[in-house]
């Protein structure tokens, strides 16, 4: 029987006293008016007082306030409705604080009124209906019974908790969880899994979750399920997206319940893409650091080195356990300062980046050029957390540019300044005059005779004339003096200052003289001389470096004139040329207006195929007194500016009309066309080409190449290169015409986009007998080379001129040699019939 059913209570009557006594719970009795006629021992022993001290007392006379809250309206409620009640009161100690739970039942007693004495007499304890209330039975009192379950409560909260927090544990964890029963299906599920959600998973065997490693997986399971032993799986899976996520789980035995359940799997699935991704992305990290080219050194916070690569070891020589802990200063070469190492330093730390180049020490070795990169790295608070630096070798890089700089720059006979470095050297003369007042001269120098002893003794002999010469003219310049070889037998002197040299002069006719004293040589003595013109600046009009040494190079030619071995200083000869000058560009704009131009056509061939290339469109002019003319006697480096754009204009609009009309007789052939800096220059010019070309739907523009002088004056490089790019945008290709006569800058070839260089003919011309000429065309074809260029040889005149540019391995040529420029269908008959010399296409010529 159990101690808490209500029907102790509702029999009691029928129940043994000895049975009440012996339960173990309180039971009480009380009449109508709430005192107590009975209660049995264990409440008596709760209680802790004498039997006489219990009954005809109030239970509030016996227990706290705070357990006798609810008392009063209880028995009430049973005493008025007849009914049994039974509830868990849980109570507060106001001493302590500490709670305990009472579960408690009431149920009424019944009983009768004698009419003699008007006592009442109990009855029967069950519950009574209507009529046993007619025969006079009520409600004279409440038996009760109580009992702590503060212990059952605390453990059925505790119980509670644990299970709450076991699914919070469950929902939040960030590893799947997965209970399985011993057939391996899927009892519970805390979340899905990449390709299956989780109320998929409810109920599933296993075997479906995890099909392509099933096998395997299953071999770990039952192992565990058999012999407790905990196991570990490891597998793939692809999501919705298919991406690939791979999957560890840790296997648990749980043990068979109290109840005689079976054991059953504990699955715990844990995500470790990201691990593997990182792991994959460390070792890529190692692999860079390892065996990347450029040195790595990473440096802690507090400055020292930690650890470098294998490549900072190639490139020092110094290991790690040789610098380890130890500064980067001392890596640095002495010609690096404290205060540059300062201001890296500061760099670095305000804007957690630095790079330049900086000369780093070997550890037995010289000084190299390095680019450096410093980083600095933030650790959690934001603060710098150590330095990563790059460091590549630019040794080479470097050497290699010093040996252009020196190409460009130097005569590489002479090791005299070449054109190039005498333009720049001038051009800051000329500036330094302006500004401080003073005037310079420029001495343009041709040697009288030097052609003869060429012819006579040969180039060897007159290569070392040339060198003993700008020896003595070296000896009798001022420090502040430029002195370059032009080329050939040319020297150039710019001298600033001028006036402040006494009898200037007696200046020029020393440096005649040096150069007219006998040369002594294995031939014998040698004498030659040379003809000096002179010119100045500032003058009275601007102008350029280019317009200076024009000038020069006319005084010059006057002193030849006059009788050589003297100089002539540059003066009224500019104003007539300049009447000239206004005269031709008269005739000119007449010869527009009035059709007296002409295309001729100029063939390009490749000598090695035998196959023609193209053509060049040449201007020629049919004056009507003069007769045919060349582009030289009419086209000359002071034109119009207008006046060269809209020729170039005519040009461009004419060659696309022939080359138009050969498309209809299926004549198709690639053309180059001569265009001026100023045309150029015209912020519209490749707008407008690229309306003409839709104007000649039929032709390609790949087949038209635009040629550029390059001894122009390029006063913006970068506008030029701008509209170059936008003209090549339409498939347009550009070649620098006459390369090495002008003042051709490294620059140029960087920033023009020109896909092809033209050796001009004076150099091609002579190369047979000048062996300078032979080291100018190898010079430009080194820089074509260097800058990726095509290259094209002007003026040959033979087919021994072919033979040799062949063997120097420039195979693409125009000239006599091959044919005089034509006009369109006399080159549309020559292109039908024309055959290479069979010397050309037998040569072995280099790649």
């Amino acid at each position: 029987m159990e101690i808490n059913h209500p029907s102790i209570l509702h029999n009691s009557q029928n129940l043994d006293q000895s049975l009440i006594n012996a339960l173990p719970v309180c039971v009480f009795r009380t009449d109508r008016h709430g005192t107590i006629t009975f209660v049995n021992p264990p409440l008596q022993s709760k209680l802790q007082l004498p039997l006489s001290d219990i009954l005809g007392k109030t239970v509030s006379e016996l227990f706290p306030d705070y357990l006798c809250r609810q008392h009063h309206d209880d028995d009430r409620f049973v005493i008025r409705s007849g009914e049994m009640i039974r509830k868990i009161e849980e109570n507060v100690n106001p001493v302590t604080g500490e709670k305990s739970y009472i579960e408690i039942i009431k149920a009424p007693i019944y009983g009768n009124e004698d009419p003699l004495t008007g006592a009442w007499t109990e009855t029967s304890g069950t519950k009574r209906d209507e009529s046993d209330q007619a025969k006079g039975e009520q409600v004279i009192g409440v038996q009760g019974a109580f009992w702590d379950i503060s212990a059952k409560v605390r453990v059925e909260q505790a119980t509670a908790e644990r299970e709450s927090l076991l699914k919070v544990i469950a929902r939040d964890s960030p590893d799947q969880i997965i209970l399985l029963d011993q057939s391996l299906e899927v009892l519970y599920a805390n979340r899905g899994i990449p390709g299956e959600e989780k109320h998929d998973l409810q109920n599933k065997p296993l075997s479906e979750v995890f099909k392509s490693d099933w096998p395997r997986i299953r071999a770990t399971l039952t192992t565990t399920l058999r012999e407790g032993t905990p196991g570990n799986f490891e597998t793939r899976m692809t999501d919705a997206d298919n991406v690939v996520h791979y999957l560890e789980t840790r296997v648990l035995r749980l043990p068979p319940g109290m109840s005689g359940s079976p054991a059953r799997l504990h699955l715990t699935t844990t995500d470790t893409t990201q691990q593997n991704h990182h792991q994959q992305e460390r070792q890529q990290a190692s692999a860079v650091f390892n065996f990347a080219r450029e040195a790595i050194v990473f440096i802690d916070r507090r400055g020292n080195i930690v650890n470098i690569n294998r490549a900072f070891t190639d490139i020092t020589g110094y290991r790690l356990g040789e610098i380890a802990g130890r500064s980067p200063r001392f890596l640095l070469s002495k010609s690096i300062s404290r205060e540059k190492f300062r201001e890296i330093l500061t760099q670095v730390s305000s804007n957690r980046y630095w790079q330049n180049e900086l000369k780093i020490k070997t550890s037995d070795g010289p000084d190299i050029d390095t680019v450096v990169a410093v980083s600095a790295t933030s650790d959690n608070s934001g603060a710098i957390g150590s330095f990563v630096v790059l460091l590549t070798d630019i040794s080479r890089q470097k050497k290699h540019q010093q040996h252009l700089e020196h190409i460009a720059h130097y005569d590489p006979l002479t090791h005299l300044p070449n054109r190039f470095l005498l333009g720049k050297r001038l051009n800051r003369a000329m500036s330094h005059a302006q500004e401080s007042g003073s005037r310079l001269a420029v001495l343009y120098i041709d040697l009288d005779g030097f052609k003869a002893v060429n012819d006579r003794h040969g180039h060897l002999i007159g290569d070392k004339l040339l060198v003993d010469i700008a020896k003595r003219m070296l000896v009798n310049l001022d420090q502040r003096d430029t002195i370059a070889r032009l080329g050939g037998d040319e020297f150039m002197v710019v001298v600033p200052d001028i006036d402040s040299r006494p009898r200037k002069e007696k200046y020029f006719e020393k440096l005649l003289k040096s150069i007219s004293q006998p040369v002594h040589s294995e031939v014998g003595v040698i004498e030659v001389s040379a003809s000096l013109g002179v010119s100045y600046y500032p003058q009275q009009d601007a102008l350029e470096a280019d317009q200076l040494i024009r000038q020069a190079d006319v005084a010059m030619f006057k002193a030849k004139v006059h009788g050589k071995n003297r100089f002539e200083i540059f003066d009224t000869m500019k104003e007539r040329s300049q009447r000239d000058t206004r005269q031709l560009h008269a005739e000119l704009e007449q010869a527009l207006v009035h059709n007296q131009l002409r295309l001729f056509f100029q063939p390009k061939v490749n000598m090695k195929t035998g196959t023609i290339i193209g053509a060049e469109v040449l201007l020629r002019w049919q004056h009507p007194i003069r007769g045919l003319l060349v582009p030289k006697d009419f086209l000359r480096a002071d034109l119009n500016e207008q006046l060269a754009i809209d020729l170039d204009k005519w040009v461009i609009d004419h060659t696309l009309e022939q080359i138009s009309r050969w498309k209809i007789t299926n004549q198709d052939f690639d053309i180059s066309i001569n265009v001026s800096i100023p045309m150029l220059e015209q912020e519209d010019f490749s707008t407008r080409l690229a309306r003409q070309l839709l104007q000649h739907p039929e032709i390609n523009p790949s087949s038209i190449t635009l040629e550029v002088l390059e001894s122009s004056a390029v006063q913006d490089v970068d506008q030029i290169s701008l509209v170059m790019r936008a003209t090549s945008a339409l498939g347009i290709r550009f070649s620098l015409d006459d390369f090495g006569t002008g003042y051709s800058t490294l620059n140029l070839l960087k920033k023009l986009p020109a896909k092809e260089l033209k050796i001009d003919r004076t150099f091609v011309k002579d190369m047979l007998m000048d062996e300078d000429d032979l080291t100018i065309i190898r010079g430009v074809m080194g820089l074509a080379s260097a800058f990726d260029k095509t290259v094209i040889a002007e003026g040959v005149e033979s087919e021994q001129h072919g033979l040799a540019l062949i063997k120097m391995g420039c195979h693409y040529a125009q000239g006599y040699g091959i044919a005089i420029p034509m006009n369109a269908d006399d080159f549309s008959a020559w292109a039908r019939q024309w055959k290479a010399y069979p010397s050309w296409l037998k040569i072995t010529a280099p790649a």
